[in-house]
């Protein structure tokens, strides 16, 4: 019983020493983490600084230069404005003769669509009456088929009547198990 006793003394205290020993990584884990992150935001606040006085320097840059861009995109407007009525007055005259060629061309084409959509009542027609003859026939054949099959099962079983009566019904006897 001491024995038992001095063992379970034993594992408790390697539990305890065990959860201090996690204890303690932690707690390097995190004083490293910390300063992992201080060492960070030192050198985001350096970097932060670099920005602000680089900003300064373009931010009059890019104005000089959106001016400059602001009066080259009023004279490509202009040009745009004028070049833009002359392509319209062009397209107006190319709309018209587009207007006629199209009236003409739908004119053929409804006529060219009547005579198709006649012929493809014709041709549907045909395949109907050609799948109602294709279903009777089939329907015949099965039909003749399982009249064939009635026939010899009927056949087969007079046979078998007839022998079990030769035999004197001993086969009935077997079958009916």
């Amino acid at each position: 019983m001491g024995q038992m006793t001095q063992d379970m003394a034993g594992l408790a205290g390697a539990i305890v020493a065990a959860r201090r020993q996690r204890a303690e990584a932690a707690s390097a884990r995190r004083t490293e983490m910390a300063q992992r992150h201080q060492d960070a935001a030192m050198a985001l606040a350096g970097f932060r600084g670099q920005r602000h006085e680089m900003a300064r320097a373009q931010h009059e840059a890019a104005m000089a230069a959106h001016r400059m861009r602001r009066q080259e995109a009023a004279a490509m407007v202009r040009q745009c404005r004028r070049d833009s009525a002359a392509r319209h007055s062009e397209r107006q005259q190319a709309a018209a003769a587009g207007h006629a060629q199209r009236d003409a061309f739908m004119a053929g084409l409804m006529a060219e669509a009547a005579a198709m959509r006649q012929s493809f009542d014709r041709d549907r027609n045909q395949r109907h009456a050609d799948r109602r003859a294709m279903g009777q026939s089939v329907h015949h054949l099965l039909a003749d088929y399982a009249h064939e099959r009635h026939q010899a099962a009927s056949a087969w079983h007079r046979g078998l009547h007839a022998h079990e009566r030769r035999r004197g019904g001993a086969a009935s006897g077997m079958h009916g198990a």
